[in-house]
């Protein structure tokens, strides 16, 4: 297995030298922003700072604000509301064009179980703690 230093070496190699002259010309361009026809060692260090940014990789994600309406509502949440409206819709529009409530009663079942699915979701995820 070879040493960390060899395969840093290798990584270095291999990406770093496509991007020096691009490193050189922004550090010159700095300079002459600054007025000034030699470079300084604060002129490498900021073009480096843009090309090789050092953070790391990935950087952090920022966090989900906390709040009630975060923590409430999540996507099962919403698909499951979704689907109690469609189900609702369904079964109250067979009542109103076909009064035998047999064709439409499932649908309304459907939707009962799905507003139970809505509350029982949003009261796990708001009684939840999360750290």
């Amino acid at each position: 297995m070879p040493e960390t230093n060899e395969v840093f070496d290798k990584i270095w190699d291999l990406y770093i030298p496509p991007i020096r002259q691009k490193i050189s010309n922004r550090a010159s361009e700095i300079a002459k922003e600054a007025d000034r026809s030699e470079l300084e060692a604060g002129d490498v260090f900021m073009s480096l700072n843009e090309y090789i940014p050092g953070n790391k990789f990935p950087s952090q994600m920022a966090p989900k604000p906390e709040g009630w309406w975060n923590r409430t509502f999540v996507g099962f949440t919403a698909v499951v509301a979704l689907m109690t409206i469609a189900f609702g819709v369904l079964g109250v529009v067979g009542l109103i064009y076909n009064p035998a409530k047999e064709a439409t009663s499932g649908f309304l079942e459907i939707a009962k179980i799905f507003a139970g699915a809505v509350i029982g979701g949003a009261v796990g995820s708001s009684t939840t703690s999360r750290k």
